[in-house]
C-alpha cells in the first residue's frame, strides 16, 4: 500500500513530503530540481463534471466544459473546503 494519497487528475502532497502526481503533467518548458518547479505555461482542460474536495492543506482548479468559468476548490488544514469563482467567462 502506498504511503501517498491520491486523487484522480490531481496532485498532491504525499507524508514525506514530495509532490506525486496522479494523470497527466505536459508542460511545454519548466525549470527547478524537483522541490520548486516553475513553469512557463500550465494548461488546464475542461472538464464536465465539478472535481471532488481536494485533501486538507491542498488546493484544486479547474474549467467548466458547460460554461468556460474558472473555479478553485480550497481545503484548508482542518478539512473545510470552499469553492471560489476565478474567471466567469460570459464576463470577460
Amino acid at each position: 500500500m502506498s504511503d501517498s494519497r491520491f486523487h484522480k487528475d490531481q496532485a498532491v502532497l504525499d507524508r514525506r513530503g514530495d509532490r506525486t502526481f496522479q494523470g497527466n503533467v505536459d508542460a511545454v518548458s519548466f525549470t527547478g530540481d524537483g522541490s520548486l518547479m516553475t513553469f512557463t505555461q500550465v494548461i488546464v482542460h475542461d472538464r464536465s463534471d465539478t472535481p471532488a474536495d481536494p485533501p486538507a492543506g491542498t488546493f484544486l482548479m479547474w474549467m467548466d466544459s458547460a460554461t468556460g468559468d474558472v473555479s478553485m476548490k480550497i481545503t484548508d488544514t482542518g478539512g473545510t473546503t470552499k469553492t471560489a469563482l476565478i474567471a466567469d467567462f460570459s464576463a470577460l
